[in-house]
């Protein structure tokens, strides 16, 4: 029988072996062209030129987007030739070499180890460890997250160790032909106790965006956002300040990243429906993130600013525009006077904390009547609101970066100082534009009944607001006719040389002469009219650019 020989060819893709290999040994080494690849084949490591530049680096990049670069080692030393080699050193260092300019990175290993293996894996974290260590224990010697370049990814930490000081911090690339660290920084900022996360321009230290203090719940300046593409988690306890992500759907990929402008920026990929990243959040979301937006003292709302409540524009001829910055002054300033109180407000990013002074152990009521006691603070809240509330924070100098949130129920509320005339004509808040125009019409009314439909013609001579009565229904009623006169029927106009009244009501003829007539009363009338509109006093009021009463000012 004739022997029938199989010959049997097994063809294996050298791109399927590369594809393979997520460690890189002793013996090994990577040049321009070879990587390691993630076993999941999410992420791979290599060198890489950027955008337009002859430059050479070894980075991360996801793998099914070559493009999107998530972590540089060599981000200061580029190499000026593809002749680039990653490999261990004799001391158990990773290192990339160049033929002309020999080490230009190295990961600087507090330890030597005896067999070192270095690792891609699937969250995007290049490691070191010892062979001889199961990787499963995460003793790892050194690890690439713990260097960030401009891109927090899923599961990796933005972190602040408070034994030993070490934090991570992103950095944007200078450019996109350029990952040499840029004008930015996103750093955690932990003065009185209070993390806040922030961006920051380098040189000169000036805050871009600040997601303010942490509440219990949430970052005060950041509306509460539910989605079931990525939870965000936040650690503060004794040992560490840290804040990371997590993707809920494996088909998802997210990643964070801090670009050139200062913008941080957190996108989403689809991968089993589109290769396009997608941009879900982004910090400043507009003009009333960027830090301190309106000044001291004012808040932020879509794009325009508003004094709070004490507070009056400090330069009133360009007060609501788009490029506010001047802020706010006290239109009287406290000291602790006798009336004095707190304005409310609701939904609000907290100032920033840089005058502050905190007691965790105060209660809302306890922290109100310290601030009281103390002529130099201007306001206060509760630092922590969980469980209806506590802690005590209080504000002492300008209130800065301010903004109005509408969005989710999470916010907080500020309570600024004012004086007690600031808490009154804020009562005259509760009257609604159709109640003060019926209590005008009512007034009206009654004024007419007074001069024209009354058997005796009556002149009230002490129409003020003091002397409008309202009733449960806010019906106006005029009252005290202690100075009221009675006109004949042919009489216009009397005079008498002892004037009495109200200063700020009375005409300028009646004042002066002592004259008075029907257009008495109607003067009387106007001011009042004025001061129902406006809220404010005819007498003791007051403008920073000139000394007019409320007349004088409506008039000008």
């Amino acid at each position: 029988m004739a022997k029938i020989t199989f010959s049997i060819f097994i063809i294996v893709p050298m791109v399927g072996l590369s594809l393979a290999a997520d460690t890189l040994g002793t013996n090994s080494s990577i040049r321009r062209g070879e990587t390691l690849v993630s076993s999941d084949l999410t992420f791979e490591l290599g060198f890489f030129t950027p955008g337009n530049s002859s430059m050479s680096y070894l980075g991360i990049w996801y793998k099914f987007s070559p493009n999107t670069v998530v972590w540089v080692a060599n981000k200061n030393n580029p190499l000026v030739d593809h002749n680039g080699v990653l490999a261990f050193n004799n001391a158990g260092n990773l290192v990339v070499l160049n033929q002309s300019s020999g080490v230009v990175w190295s990961s600087t290993m507090p330890r030597v180890l005896q067999n070192p293996i270095a690792q891609l894996l699937n969250s995007g974290n290049l490691v070191l460890r010892d062979n001889s260590v199961s990787s499963s224990d995460e003793a790892y010697s050194w690890q690439s997250f713990d260097y960030p370049s401009d891109t927090l990814l899923a599961s990796m930490k933005l972190v602040l160790n408070l034994k030993t000081g070490f934090e991570r911090r992103l950095t944007p690339w200078k450019s996109m032909d350029d990952p040499s660290p840029g004008d930015y920084v996103h750093v955690l900022n932990y003065s009185q106790g209070l993390p806040q996360y922030e961006v920051v321009q380098v040189h000169g230290h000036s805050k871009k965006y600040r997601t303010g203090h942490w509440n219990g719940v949430q970052f005060v300046g950041v509306p509460f956002v539910e989605t079931r593409a990525v939870v965000f988690l936040f650690v503060y306890n004794e040992t560490e300040i840290s804040y990371m992500f997590e993707v809920q759907d494996r088909q998802l990929s997210a990643m964070m990243k801090l670009n050139s402008l200062g913008v941080l920026q957190l996108f989403v990929l689809n991968r089993s429906r589109s290769a396009t990243w997608n941009v879900m959040l982004e910090f400043p979301r507009d003009v009333c993130d960027l830090y301190g937006r309106c000044g001291a003292n004012a808040i932020c709302s879509g794009t325009l600013c508003e004094c709070v409540k004490g507070f009056m524009p400090r330069s009133p001829d360009e007060w609501v525009v788009l490029n506010f910055s001047n802020g706010c002054k006290r239109t009287l300033p406290t000291n602790c006077s006798k009336g004095e109180g707190f304005w409310e407000i609701k939904k609000v990013k907290l100032p920033d904390v840089l005058e502050v002074t905190l007691n965790r152990s105060m209660s809302l009521k306890e922290c109100k009547d310290e601030c009281l006691k103390n002529c130099s603070c201007t306001a206060y809240a509760n630092s922590d609101i969980r469980g209806g509330g506590s802690g005590c924070l209080m504000w002492f100098g300008d209130l800065i970066d301010m903004r109005a949130i509408e969005e989710g129920n999470r916010v907080q509320t500020l309570y600024v100082r004012v004086s007690a005339s600031e808490l009154d004509q804020e009562k005259s808040l509760l009257l609604t534009w159709q109640r003060r125009f019926d209590i005008v019409i009512g007034i009206a009314r009654g004024l007419l009944y007074l001069h024209c439909d009354s058997k005796l013609q009556v002149i009230h001579r002490d129409l003020k607001a003091s002397n409008i009565l309202l009733d449960g229904d806010l019906n106006p009623k005029i009252s005290d006719f202690g100075l009221a006169r009675i006109f004949g029927a042919n009489e216009k106009e009397a005079r008498t040389k002892r004037v009495i009244g109200t200063y700020g009501y009375m005409a300028p003829e009646y004042a002066m002469d002592g004259k008075f007539s029907l257009k008495s009363d109607i003067y009387s009338f106007g001011v009042l009219l004025l001061e129902i509109v406006s809220g404010k006093k005819n007498r003791g009021f007051s403008h920073p650019s000139h000394y007019h009463n409320l007349l004088g000012h409506v008039s000008k």
